[in-house]
């Protein structure tokens, strides 16, 4: 994609992204939009190399990447459609992809709508069996932009590794609505969540309240 077209699609994005954020989104040092959803985190990326829109979530961080957490993530990446799942340097991630050209706005703002809320409700459901901390909320006290706090009741609880909790299916079987362009290639977003992780807490971004 070309510098002029890169750009023009930076400010197509910019600007679909007013009412998610309530203002212009901010970019952190690597040009990506990152967007809190209470005590989760997801960014949006333009890509340089064509017409696509890269966005993606660290749902858990410090993760070990047990063979439980490699099957949970296999177990996501069967039944959920349109996200795709990984783990990368002791960080669970959700992604999504969307072909933009067209670019539609509307879409962009329903595929954030979709990673923001499925990451939001993974981190609780994810945590109790595979361990590691949310991006937001357990170490920053009030900071959960109102997300309801894990039940510290349940950090013992067991989980059966042979299928994913009944809560967690209900969920992804309610949110997962959106249809969207996904590509194999990844990029890995464990750089950008790390830096975003230390911005948010000191930067005051309207992004990450």
């Amino acid at each position: 994609m070309s510098r002029s077209r890169s750009n023009r699609a930076i400010e197509l994005v910019d600007a679909a992204l007013v009412p998610v954020v309530g203002g212009v989104p901010a970019h952190d040092d690597g040009g990506d939009i990152p967007i809190r959803s209470g005590s989760a985190i997801a960014f949006v990326r333009v890509a340089v190399d064509g017409p696509l829109i890269e966005l993606f979530s660290p749902v858990l961080v410090e993760v070990e990447g047990s063979p439980l957490a490699l099957e949970r993530i296999s177990q996501l990446n069967r039944w959920v459609r349109f996200v795709s799942f990984g783990w990368d340097s002791g960080t669970v991630y959700a992604s999504m992809h969307l072909y933009c050209h067209p670019f539609v706005p509307e879409h962009l703002r329903h595929a954030v709508g979709v990673l923001t809320s499925v990451a939001d409700r993974l981190d609780d459901e994810l945590r109790l069996g595979l361990g590691g901390r949310r991006f937001f909320g357990d170490e920053d006290g009030d900071g959960t932009g109102g997300a309801p706090a894990a039940d510290s009741s349940g950090d013992d609880t067991e989980v059966d590794n042979g299928e994913l909790p009944e809560a967690l299916l209900a969920i992804l079987s309610s949110t997962l609505t959106v249809k969207v362009s996904a590509r194999s290639q990844r990029k890995s977003p464990t750089s950008a969540a790390a830096t975003a992780e230390t911005s948010c807490a000191t930067s005051g971004s309207p992004n990450c309240r």
